[in-house]
């Protein structure tokens, strides 16, 4: 293909004169014509132009997974229910892992628990209908001293909460220590 049909077919032609040194045994005013050589069919156009489509589409979706995947662990999480003459429970998350403390005050236990991703996305689920982000941060009962504390403090990428409460339930309470229990594999939280 010479250098006006490359023109005409791609857009782009180059010319350089070779030297006698590089041309070898070419005559010095040997000519060597170099084309950019893009198809432009639209047929090849439209093909690349619906498979960057697709790999973008995949990328988004297998990020969008990787992404969701990750935020069903929540970034932070501690969580205590107990009193003054039972036992008391705390949780702490460390790098997806809790550490389950139970047990009488000065002979605790110390357990640690790696939930699945399935129990994560249950207990996320749970504290959605329980509508957990509009709680109040404290929920006091100034009578009564001693009797059963609670204390929260959650924080996923897109809700946040920390609350209290000394023998003041809401409601639905009973369903959120019935959530950490599972997610905790059945141990006890209440």
């Amino acid at each position: 293909m010479r250098c006006s049909e490359l023109l005409r077919a791609s857009g782009t032609c180059f010319r350089r004169r070779l030297s006698a040194h590089h041309a070898g045994a070419a005559p010095p005013s040997a000519v060597a014509e170099l084309g950019d050589v893009r198809p432009h069919s639209p047929f090849l156009k439209s093909m690349l132009s619906k498979l960057s489509f697709v790999a973008l589409l995949l990328f988004s979706a297998i990020s969008s997974m990787f992404a969701a995947e990750q935020s069903v662990v929540p970034k932070t999480f501690s969580a205590y229910i107990g009193g003054n003459n039972g036992p008391t429970y705390l949780i702490e998350l460390h790098d997806g892992t809790l550490t389950y403390t139970s047990g009488p005050r000065g002979d605790p236990n110390h357990t640690k628990i790696t939930p699945t991703a399935a129990q994560w996305r249950e207990f996320r689920q749970t504290l959605d209908e329980l509508d957990i982000w509009r709680w109040n941060p404290a929920y006091p009962n100034k009578p009564v001293e001693d009797g059963t504390q609670w204390q929260i403090n959650l924080e996923y990428t897109d809700h946040a909460l920390k609350a209290e409460g000394s023998n003041n339930f809401l409601k639905q309470f009973d369903r959120y220590p019935a959530a950490v229990q599972k997610v905790l594999g059945g141990k006890d939280f209440k």
